[in-house]
């Protein structure tokens, strides 16, 4: 298991050449309204609920946390 993020970026590339994958990564983006504080906390609960919602929990992820 990889412990950044381009090497997790390319085993995941090569786990997929394995599998019947059509499509080896999944990218989201969360932003929230500009004058709204939204906690660490708060961002992953929503991640993880939009990965249930997509039937990918249970897959490998990387989370990249940064401000604009």
């Amino acid at each position: 298991m990889s412990d950044n993020l381009h090497s997790a970026l390319h085993e995941a590339y090569a786990v997929s050449r394995g599998t019947r994958a059509t499509q080896f990564l999944f990218s989201l983006s969360l932003n929230p309204p500009p004058n709204e504080k939204v906690s660490v906390d708060e961002f992953e609960a929503a991640i993880t609920t939009i990965e249930q919602k997509l039937g990918l929990d249970n897959q490998p992820r990387a989370i990249v946390f940064h401000e604009k």
